[in-house]
């Protein structure tokens, strides 16, 4: 218990006020969080930008204290594919391979997975058909590449070079109508649904595979001036994201999620006391966050936004979004 009280007087080393708060809060729990206590406390230590009372917040919300395995886990999950587990690092061939990499879709991966002979007839069928030829199935690696620069340079002649995350909403879009109006003739916001035809993903990639789609869209973006096109937008590039419905709690949750599924579409996890999860249950936003923040790359490119008190644009420096939303490159472990 003594450590404990004295990294609680670390982490509030100016607000004596807050630790005894916590302090007390604890208390009158009889300590029955102490384990998530002692993690939790762990995890402010790195993110000890965040302002005290968010660290009081966090450290005093059971749901955030009783999922704390979760993100502890999360934190041990590396992405599968694009790290190279043996040292820790990002692993370019395996992003090469990602950054190209077009979808079968559903029905071809069930007819495969079948082995019934009259499922195998039908996918004969199915390879020669139009949607199957629209993802580029058909074509080599070569044509998918100069398809997809081809529709790369008219976005740069278009100037739509930022990609725009975000919760999709009411909210997102009336953002992403004002963000555009703001930098009208300089660059313009486009959201994941036409990622694709604007060369950033593989064709039918974002109906078929999320994640995919998200690591092939940062990827391209931090891959642009590599590729050989023009254009002054180029340089302009990165990633918005609206921070519009999140929170600290929401952020870490997110960011110590399992980097390599959404949460939402599995099984909701049984802990006690917990019916309904109010934002540990991560889904498809949370999972694109969980990504960006393990690569430094993307995160280099990512800046971070919400709709305002006035209902305009409001565009956070870094020291904000790590004060206020704890928002930083999580290192592999």
């Amino acid at each position: 218990m003594q450590q404990v009280k004295k990294v609680l007087q670390e982490v509030f080393a100016l607000q004596p006020q807050a630790q005894t708060h916590v302090w007390q809060w604890h208390q009158a729990q009889q300590w029955k969080y102490l384990p998530a206590l002692r993690y939790s406390l762990q995890e402010l230590g790195y993110h000890f930008e965040l302002l005290p009372e968010k660290k009081q917040d966090l450290l005093t919300c059971e749901e955030y204290l009783k999922t704390y395995t979760i993100r502890e886990n999360g934190r041990k999950t590396w992405p599968n594919e694009w790290v190279d587990a043996t040292k820790g690092t990002l692993d370019q061939q395996g992003l090469d391979h990602l950054w190209l990499k077009p979808d079968e879709g559903y029905l071809v991966k069930l007819l495969k997975a079948s082995g019934e002979e009259q499922d195998l007839e039908r996918l004969k069928k199915v390879v020669q058909s139009k949607a199957f030829k629209y993802r580029g199935l058909d074509k080599n690696i070569e044509e998918r590449k100069q398809a997809r620069l081809r529709k790369l340079q008219q976005s740069i002649d278009k100037q739509e070079v930022v990609l725009f995350l975000g919760r999709q909403n009411r909210v997102y879009k009336a953002l992403q109508q004002k963000l555009n109006e703001r930098y009208a003739g300089k660059l313009r916001f486009i959201s994941d649904h036409i990622w694709s035809s604007r060369g950033y993903i593989e064709p039918g990639v974002k109906a078929s595979d999320n994640r995919l789609s998200l690591i092939q869209a940062a990827e391209t973006i931090h891959r642009l001036p590599t590729l050989g096109l023009s254009g002054e937008a180029i340089a302009q590039r990165f990633i918005m994201f609206s921070l519009d419905n999140y929170n600290a709690k929401t952020c870490m949750a997110a960011m110590y999620s399992d980097c390599n599924r959404i949460a939402r579409s599995d099984g909701k996890p049984k802990i006690e006391g917990i019916d309904k999860f109010a934002f540990a249950y991560t889904g498809l936003t949370d999972l694109e966050l969980a990504n960006i923040v393990r690569n430094k790359h993307w995160l280099s490119y990512t800046r971070f936004c919400r709709t305002g008190a006035n209902g305009e644009p409001e565009e956070l420096s870094q020291q904000q979004v790590l004060e206020e939303y704890g928002i930083k490159e999580v290192p592999l472990v």
